[in-house]
């Protein structure tokens, strides 16, 4: 079970770095109004890695939350 924390912290990790691109660099926001396919597909990515941390997360027996405050 110790595997999968580890995977969801580096998962999560990885996610907060690439949000962070997108504030030095604009082409690296994952909402470019120019561009729909694009930020349609960074927006399938992040739909996948929420669905991704939520499963993982069950397996542990975590709820996760619907927002963070």
């Amino acid at each position: 079970m110790i595997i999968y924390v580890f995977y969801l912290q580096e998962l999560a990790s990885a996610f907060h770095a690439l949000w962070n691109k997108g504030k030095e660099d604009d082409r690296l926001r994952f909402i470019i109004a120019e561009d729909r396919e694009l930020t349609s597909a960074r927006l399938a990515l992040v739909g996948a890695l929420a669905v991704t941390i939520a499963s993982g997360l069950h397996v542990l027996g975590v709820t996760p939350v619907d927002e963070m405050r």
